[in-house]
């Protein structure tokens, strides 16, 4: 049979896209009551690369549940990166982990999930798909893929789930909160008007999981309501289209994910830890310990924190922002310091030279320990964009530049790999500013970041 027979013979099956089993909403399902009407987000733009159910003309996973219900989780996740709502430790725990697909997409893997929440042959419900999301957790799809598969039973073989993705998914929760919650049912599949405010609520704040028509076979994802029509985001291609109103809606679920702040304390372990760590600037060796209690608790108490000296949300979400340390080794003929840089789950590190303390004035002394905003600005006296350190007491224009000598330095902040007394006056120099500014400044990449000096 050639390929022209064979999506003749395809299409003249009585073949639905399927996968939808009906549930009513059970006492333990949550319920979606919002009562005010919100301005509803365009999901649309937030769509992601699609990704098929089915290998056509070969089998169809029937897991429309499945990857409809991930479709929104990962929409979202786009848009909370987009607005800063994802925290340096979510994504650095996502990068490295394999979540990011070439395109810089959060991507799920549909296998995994299809079969932890025991997708059947004639598909799955709404339910079973979000309490396997929720309870199990989620993997990344370069972990577990679509596969090659030619039978529907060996793509939901579970012998292809390892513990090291069991674990992985279990690791997931702790820093990723999945809920859902029942938005509509409808006995005929028209939406009516208590309906519509309801889906244009929920809206506001995810894409919906939705079944269609009446009564509904197939679990899609709606990324818009209008009066007429409402768009769509399916796992058959084309995937993003617009749908009228006079194709039932049967079922609204709205999926939901939040991340959590994972509270770290004394005794706490891991790399977790480590990040906390690097962003206060002090040995980062994994152990939550008295001296980095003392370290949290200081940090807090110069942001205007509770000094409690436990990490939780409100702490992490400030220290966890770009930032860099400079701890001070000597103030005296020359200030001398280590710098420690935390961006994007990264570190950079170098040696730094400033002017000794001759209590802040202008030109013949350092600036005072103390945390400041850094931002990308114009420099007039180097004719370019520079580093530039805000807000200094009774000082301006102090940036971070090229300093292999203290003569170079009016305040400002020299950057270099090691020191050394390169000119043999007695006086502690920096090798490789150049280099280093460069590499400092690529770190970064335009972007501020809060600097504490000690």
């Amino acid at each position: 049979m050639n390929i022209i027979q064979k999506i003749k013979a395809y299409f003249a099956k009585p073949v639905p896209q399927g996968g939808f089993i009906a549930m009513p909403p059970r006492e333990t399902d949550r319920l979606f009551t919002g009562a005010t009407q919100l301005i509803p987000i365009d999901w649309t733009k937030y769509s992601i690369i699609g990704e098929k159910q089915a290998n056509m003309f070969v089998f169809d996973t029937m897991a429309c549940t499945t990857f409809s219900f991930l479709n929104s989780i990962e929409m979202q996740l786009k848009r909370l990166q987009e607005i800063g709502e994802l925290s340096d430790l979510h994504i650095k725990f996502l990068k490295s982990n394999g979540y990011y697909n070439e395109n810089n997409e959060v991507d799920f893997s549909d296998k995994f999930t299809a079969i932890t929440s025991g997708t059947m042959r004639n598909g799955n419900t709404f339910q079973n798909v979000g309490n396997a999301a929720r309870n199990i957790g989620l993997i990344p799809n370069s972990l577990l893929p679509f596969g090659n598969e030619k039978k529907w039973e060996d793509w939901h073989n579970p012998s292809q789930i390892s513990q090291f993705m069991r674990n992985l998914a279990e690791e997931f929760k702790k820093y990723f909160e999945i809920t859902y919650e029942h938005v509509f049912l409808t006995d005929n599949g028209t939406i009516n008007s208590g309906q519509r405010i309801l889906a244009q609520n929920a809206l506001a704040a995810s894409p919906l999981q939705i079944a269609i028509p009446f009564p509904a076979y197939h679990a899609i994802v709606m990324t818009k309501l209008n009066d007429t029509d409402y768009n769509i985001f399916d796992s058959y291609d084309p995937y993003a289209r617009v749908n009228k109103m006079t194709t039932g809606i049967h079922y609204a679920q709205k999926p939901t994910i939040i991340p959590k702040y994972p509270v770290v304390k004394l005794g706490a372990q891991g790399e977790q830890v480590k990040q906390i760590q690097t962003c206060l600037g002090i040995v980062s060796d994994g152990r939550f310990g008295p001296a980095t209690e003392k370290a949290v608790k200081d940090y807090q108490s110069k942001n205007g924190l509770s000094p409690d000296g436990v990490v939780g949300k409100v702490t992490a979400s400030k220290l966890m922002k770009p930032t860099v340390t400079i701890i001070r080794k000597t103030t005296s003929p020359v200030t001398q310091g280590n710098l420690t840089a935390y961006n994007n789950g990264k570190s950079f590190s170098c040696v730094t030279l400033e002017l000794p303390w001759k209590d802040n004035a202008d030109n013949i002394s350092c600036i005072p320990p103390g945390v400041y905003d850094v931002k990308w600005t114009y420099s007039p006296l180097f004719k370019r964009f520079t580093y530039e350190v805000l807000n200094v007491p009774n000082r301006d224009g102090i940036r971070f530049h090229v300093a292999n000598f203290i003569k170079d330095l009016l305040g400002c902040i020299g950057l270099g790999k090691t020191f050394a007394d390169m000119n043999n006056d007695g006086k502690m120099d920096i090798t490789s500013s150049t280099i280093t500014v460069k590499e400092f400044e690529a770190f970064f990449n335009k972007e501020a970041f809060t600097l504490i000096i000690k």
